[in-house]
């Protein structure tokens, strides 16, 4: 048998698979970054609609404190917003790399300027043109005892609910709902699903690959 001679260097032959190698791994992480995204999409926007202020300001105390009779469809444009600016970054580190891969999901601004940037987060009232920013307050100032001075909340026939503002005191979110920049309902929503999609992006990219 005739001798077989290689006309490149063991180097060279070495970065050719690594090269090609890099590209299968690349083709394969591609493949997941749409299955994760519909993921995190759909947890979020599960776990955002279950928090007390959701619920609350589509039909609790919320609703009547606020005097929001829409808070349902506000709520879910802030919602879509969110889930729509969901973006998920797979990258391959290499194989001798620590992590070999990295995966950056980005959701939520931290500023929180895409979502008050919104018509639907904050109400005019109809009777004197007062400028309800109920998001801020749920997301940022929630901790304010005096978000609205010289008003107070009343029983009384309101737009959205039994309660009314009436002159005197001060108002504020209640307690149970305040929130601040770093831990609101939305901060307290991403927290909740952060195990189930560690435990679900595993399976994903182990499926990618066959493993």
């Amino acid at each position: 048998m005739p001798a077989v001679t290689f006309q490149e260097t063991d180097a060279e032959i070495l970065l050719k698979i690594r090269t090609e190698a890099a590209k299968q791994i690349n083709i394969r992480l591609n493949r997941t970054v749409k299955p994760i995204t519909l993921l995190v999409k759909s947890e979020l926007e599960r776990a955002i609609s279950e928090q007390p202020e959701y619920r609350s300001v589509i039909g609790g105390i919320l609703r009547h404190e606020f005097g929001i009779p829409d808070g349902i469809s506000r709520l879910s444009e802030i919602v879509d917003i969110w889930v729509n600016g969901v973006t998920v970054v797979v990258k391959n580190n290499g194989a001798l790399a620590t992590p070999m891969m990295t995966i950056e999901i980005r959701a939520v601004e931290d500023s929180y300027s895409d979502v008050l940037s919104s018509a639907a987060s904050s109400f005019t009232t109809p009777e004197n043109n007062f400028v309800l920013e109920w998001l801020s307050w749920l997301l940022i100032e929630g901790s304010n005892p005096a978000i609205i001075a010289d008003y107070h909340v009343s029983s009384g026939k309101g737009r959205a609910g039994p309660l009314i503002m009436r002159r005197g005191g001060q108002w504020g979110v209640p307690s149970i709902f305040q929130g601040d920049k770093n831990d609101n309902f939305v901060t307290r929503a991403i927290q909740q699903i952060e195990p189930v999609l560690e435990t679900s992006i595993v399976t994903i990219i182990q499926k990618a690959f066959n493993v």
